[in-house]
């Protein structure tokens, strides 16, 4: 493996990204180095490229932190995981070096924000999880947002999910399908999923008790 790779950067606000090259990292103690498969591009990215969001003061940055790939080397006292594994996760979003970016041929992952991927799952799904499954949960079971309490609270031992009602409006996009799963999973007894009925059959599988057709006009 040759020590430099490509990547796209950020290194003017409000410019196109540009295609360079740079070394490629070593992991330290407790990441792993992978081979990028794929990687998500969200709303923020868009906004570090175009307002400097995140990575105004350190140019040049690059996009991308949601990130599948396959484990090429281990930092130091790595053992949850082997050289060739398939995984996936989150990198920094924040950092000054963007050695856990996606969009590069290579990058760092912290073994703590990270998984494997499951058999029959494919890079791109699974690339589309981290922070789409994280704001998901945080608008099910933070205080300050819907407020039930999550599964695994102490506030759960006595609360009666069963009577709660949940509609959830774009049931179809990938945060819809994981509202649906963590409310099934929460026991909610009822969740209306408001989305195309040619998906109907899915989200019923996942959990939706009705499913409300997003054309209809009642």
């Amino acid at each position: 493996m040759t020590n430099m790779q490509k990547a796209l950067f950020i290194k003017e606000i409000g410019k196109p990204l540009t295609l360079d090259t740079r070394p490629i990292s070593s992991p330290k103690e407790g990441e792993v180095l992978i081979k990028v498969n794929a990687t998500q591009v969200l709303p923020h990215d868009t906004a570090s490229r175009d307002r400097g969001l995140f990575v105004q003061g350190h140019l040049p940055a690059i996009p991308g932190h949601n990130i599948a790939g396959i484990v090429q080397e281990l930092g130091q006292n790595v053992t949850e995981y082997s050289i060739g594994q398939h995984i996936y996760g989150q990198g920094e979003a924040v950092a000054v070096i963007p050695d856990s970016s996606g969009l590069q041929e290579y990058a760092t992952l912290p073994i703590n924000m990270s998984a494997p991927v499951p058999e029959g799952f494919t890079d791109d799904q699974m690339a589309t999880l981290p922070i789409n499954a994280t704001t998901t949960f945080c608008a099910l079971f933070l205080q300050n947002w819907l407020g039930f309490p999550a599964p695994f609270s102490t506030e759960a031992k006595t609360f009666d999910y069963g009577k709660e009602k949940l509609v959830i409006v774009g049931g179809g996009t990938n945060c819809g399908k994981l509202a649906v799963q963590l409310a099934k999973i929460a026991g909610i007894g009822t969740i209306v999923s408001i989305a195309s009925l040619s998906g109907e059959q899915n989200l019923r599988a996942m959990g939706a008790t009705h499913v409300v057709d997003r054309h209809s006009d009642d």
